[in-house]
C-alpha cells in the first residue's frame, strides 16, 4: 500500500504542474488578447459593422452594385479586424472555463484526458492570440489589398536568371498555399536556363502586406551548376511589390453614365511647316 501511495504522489504533482502551467500561459496570453483590443477601435467597428448590415435592408440598396460591393467589401474587412479580439478571447473564455472545473473538482484534475484537453484549448487559443497579433501587425493603408510582383534577375548572368526562377517558384507556391490566387501577366525567359524577369499578380486579403517587407534585391551564393567547372557565384534578382487596390473596375465603369451633353469634343488639323501654328481647332 505503502508503494502504492508513494508511485502516486510524483504522479499528482505533474499533474499540479501541468495546470499551473497551463495557468501561467493563459494569463500571458489573456494580456496579449488585451493588448491587442487597446490598438483597436472596437466600439467603431461594432457601431460600422451595424449600420453596414441595417443598410443592406435598406430599399435600392442593391440597386448600385458599385456602392454595394463597396458597403460588402468594408462589412467584411470591418467583421475580419474584430475578430482579433472576438476569437482569442472566445477561445481564451473556453480554455479559462475548462480550467476552473479541473481546479475546484480534485477527481477531474487527476484525470489525464482532461488535463491534455484543457491544454490543448490553451494551446488552441495561444495560437489565436499569435496570429492575431501578426495580423494587426498589417495595418498599413493597403496592406489588405492584393499585391504585384515584378521579378528581374540582375548581376550574374545565367545564375541570376536561374536564381529569378527560384524566386518565382518560391512565391507561387507560398502564396497558393495560403490560398491566395496567382496569375502570371508576363514572363521573360532567361537565355540558358531561368527568367529574366516576370510580372505575377496575386489576389487575396492582405497579400500585399504579407508581402511588401520582400521589396528590394535578393542575393544567392552558392556553386555554379552551369560552368564548365564548379565555381562560387553570387547572383542577384530584384523584387518589386505592389498593391492592386481592386478598385480598377470601378475606375472602368465610374465615367459610363455621364450624360453626353456634358461632354466637350474638339478636333484639331496640322498644316504648315510646324512650330506653334501645326495644331488648329477646327
Amino acid at each position: 500500500a505503502g508503494g502504492a501511495g508513494g508511485a502516486g504522489a510524483p504522479v499528482a504533482v505533474s499533474q499540479e504542474e501541468g495546470l499551473g502551467a497551463i495557468k501561467r500561459a493563459l494569463s500571458s496570453a489573456s494580456a496579449r488578447a488585451e493588448d491587442i483590443a487597446a490598438t483597436l477601435p472596437v466600439e467603431r467597428l461594432e457601431r460600422e459593422i451595424e449600420e453596414l448590415e441595417a443598410a443592406q435592408s435598406e430599399e435600392g440598396f442593391w440597386d448600385d452594385a458599385n456602392r454595394a460591393q463597396a458597403a460588402m467589401t468594408a462589412l467584411s474587412a470591418a467583421k475580419e479586424e474584430l475578430n482579433l479580439v472576438e476569437v482569442p478571447r472566445a477561445l481564451l473564455r473556453e480554455a479559462g472555463e475548462l480550467l476552473e472545473l479541473l481546479e475546484s473538482d480534485e477527481e477531474a484534475a487527476a484525470d489525464a484526458e482532461l488535463v491534455a484537453e484543457v491544454a490543448a484549448a490553451a494551446e488552441s487559443a495561444e495560437r489565436a492570440v499569435s496570429s492575431a497579433e501578426t495580423r494587426a501587425l498589417l495595418s498599413g493603408d493597403f496592406d489588405r489589398d492584393g499585391a504585384t510582383l515584378t521579378i528581374s534577375a540582375g548581376a550574374g548572368g545565367t545564375d541570376a536568371c536561374d536564381w529569378a526562377a527560384m524566386l518565382l517558384r518560391m512565391y507561387t507556391r507560398w502564396a497558393e498555399r495560403r490560398g491566395f490566387a496567382v496569375k502570371q501577366r508576363a514572363v521573360s525567359a532567361g537565355d540558358e536556363a531561368g527568367i529574366k524577369s516576370a510580372e505575377v499578380e496575386i489576389s487575396g486579403a492582405y497579400a500585399y502586406g504579407w508581402l511588401r517587407s520582400e521589396n528590394g534585391t535578393h542575393r544567392l551564393v552558392r556553386m555554379s551548376p552551369f560552368g564548365a567547372k564548379p565555381k562560387r557565384e553570387t547572383s542577384f534578382a530584384s523584387v518589386e511589390v505592389m498593391p492592386v487596390s481592386g478598385l480598377e473596375e470601378q475606375f472602368d465603369t465610374m465615367y459610363d453614365d455621364i450624360p453626353k451633353d456634358d461632354l466637350v469634343v474638339t478636333t484639331t488639323t496640322a498644316q504648315g511647316a510646324g512650330g506653334q501654328n501645326v495644331n488648329k481647332v477646327e
